[in-house]
């Protein structure tokens, strides 16, 4: 009797043991959950890409300027030829949509605000410096008309045009709406204004041509400025956190900086024909017609100063 109870005591024992070793046994390691990103905060980066614009150019007017008194020959009674300067150089028909590429870099700042788990909405500025491939020169071959000066005949009236036209820089200021696709992936439109800086330069010439039976020229018109202009701007991106801090992004815009004049300084030329005393003067004042519009593509990487990941809570034993 006594040993049976000696080994009902032992064996509850060993079970006792026995549950209390697997008391003892270590908990499985905790596994944190993933990250919560925060798009919330402002940011700074640079970005660089191609640019891709299209020109619409066209001398849209040339009138009769005044006779210069400076020149021989204007009085009332030898009228000028300015009406045949002003035909001319209105033949000439500047008109086309030629194209031009080139490098597009600059930076951007910009804040973000996280609505929800799945909406960003911020506003951003950049600006950039253009390089082009090309001045897209306009060159124009020569136009002749008949004189139109009242008494002097039928002389012929020569004129010649070229355009050269550039973008140099341009900027914007836009809001952005995006939607978050992961919560390190946005997917956004963006939209604003524009300003840019478009320098045109050129000539054009007037007047009789100079040959063997006249004895002065052409007279050229030279202008060379920048224009800073505001327009529009449209597109859309992505944009991926790939660090704690930091993002890439590419995008792509569609701007117009609308249609702008450029006035010439006024066209003087004097013609000495044989068996007119005096010659001929003539003026003509003209204005170019321009419109900068064009796609911008390129990609960016930004600095985040609140958008870093928030610290999962891990329990403590």
């Amino acid at each position: 009797m006594f040993k049976k109870i000696v080994a009902a005591s032992l064996a509850a024992a060993t079970m006792t043991a026995s549950a209390y070793a697997a008391d003892l046994r270590a908990p499985a390691p905790y596994v944190p959950p993933p990250p919560v990103f925060s798009w919330t905060g402002a940011y700074i980066g640079l970005n660089a890409g191609g640019i891709f614009s299209g020109h619409n150019q066209d001398v849209v007017l040339a009138t009769p300027g005044g006779c210069d008194t400076r020149f021989v020959g204007c009085v009332v009674a030898r009228p000028n030829y300015s009406a045949s300067l002003a035909t001319a150089i209105n033949a000439l028909g500047i008109q086309n949509g030629n194209r031009q590429g080139g490098f597009i870099g600059g930076g951007q700042i910009g804040i973000n605000f996280q609505w929800n788990p799945s909406f960003v909405f911020g506003a951003e500025l950049d600006a950039q410096g253009v390089w082009t491939s090309n001045n897209n020169n306009n060159s124009i071959s020569l136009v002749t008309v008949p004189n139109l000066a009242p008494g002097f005949g039928a002389f012929p009236v020569t004129a010649f045009g070229a355009v050269n036209h550039r973008l140099e820089y341009i900027g914007t200021a836009r809001v952005r709406a995006g939607f978050l696709a992961t919560p390190a992936f946005l997917i956004y439109g963006t939209g604003g204004a524009a300003v840019g800086g478009v320098r045109t330069s050129g000539l054009v010439n007037a007047g009789f041509p100079t040959d063997a039976s006249v004895a002065a020229g052409l007279a050229a018109s030279n202008f060379n400025g920048t224009n800073s202009r505001v327009g529009w701007t449209a597109g859309g991106g992505i944009e991926r956190m790939f660090l704690p801090n930091w993002s890439l992004k590419a995008e792509a815009l569609y701007y117009d900086l609308g249609r702008f004049r450029t006035t010439l300084p006024v066209v003087t030329s004097l013609s000495t024909v044989p068996g007119v005393a005096g010659g001929l003067v003539g003026s003509a004042v003209t204005v170019i017609d321009h419109r900068e519009r064009g796609i911008i593509a390129r990609a960016g990487i930004n600095y985040h100063f609140f958008s870093a990941p928030a610290a999962p809570v891990v329990a403590r034993y």
